[in-house]
């Protein structure tokens, strides 16, 4: 006797949908700011301290130095995206939106004048910093050991990038997205 497999409903394949869709936008603005704009599109980031430095902001998450700096982002993006998309759609694009938010301000207001920040290390820390803080909110142990887990696993990849020791990394951009995902958690926890 076969058993068949099932499918995914059509609500993971949604999720699955918006995750990969961010991360080929991510990878298709790379290659044209590459091929197509000889790397022109990274002055287009957020530029601290400058009125034409806001508008990086929210342009800022989408542009990468390099196919190397994407692929840093990318399985980050996925597995801690998925943790968050995975408790429901909504809350993943007020995380999404409060990381990219507060990662660009705070990288606009204490960054180094002259500097461009780019890429979606903001966002993949205010994931971390929304599944850490969840944690700690939902106490729920099986949950618990799970996301311990992982966060340790990550950790080791993410959490010293917070620290300011190499000066290309946008250690403001990941400090803020980390702080704009615990908001996020204590907001979303309120609501419910």
């Amino acid at each position: 006797m076969s058993q068949k497999i099932n499918p995914l409903n059509k609500e993971q394949q949604k999720k699955i949908f918006i995750l990969f869709f961010l991360v080929s936008v991510f990878w298709i603005v790379v290659a044209i700011n590459e091929f197509l704009f000889n790397r022109s599109l990274i002055s287009f980031g957020i530029m601290p301290q400058s009125i034409v430095g806001l508008r990086g902001i929210f342009i800022a998450p989408f542009i990468h130095a390099s196919f190397y700096s994407v692929a840093e982002n990318t399985v980050p993006f996925i597995i801690l995206g998925w943790l968050v998309i995975n408790r429901s759609i909504k809350d993943f694009y007020f995380v999404f939106c409060s990381s990219v938010i507060l990662s660009g301000l705070g990288t606009w207001l204490i960054g180094k004048p002259n500097t461009l920040h780019i890429g979606a290390g903001g966002v993949v820390f205010g994931f971390y910093g929304y599944c850490l803080f969840q944690i700690y909110l939902e106490r729920k142990f099986a949950i618990f050991y799970t996301s311990i887990a992982i966060a340790i696993i990550l950790c080791a990849l993410l959490f010293f990038g917070i620290l300011p020791k190499q000066s290309n990394i946008s250690w403001e951009g990941f400090l803020f997205g980390f702080i704009g995902g615990i908001i996020a958690a204590k907001f979303l926890a309120s609501k419910q």
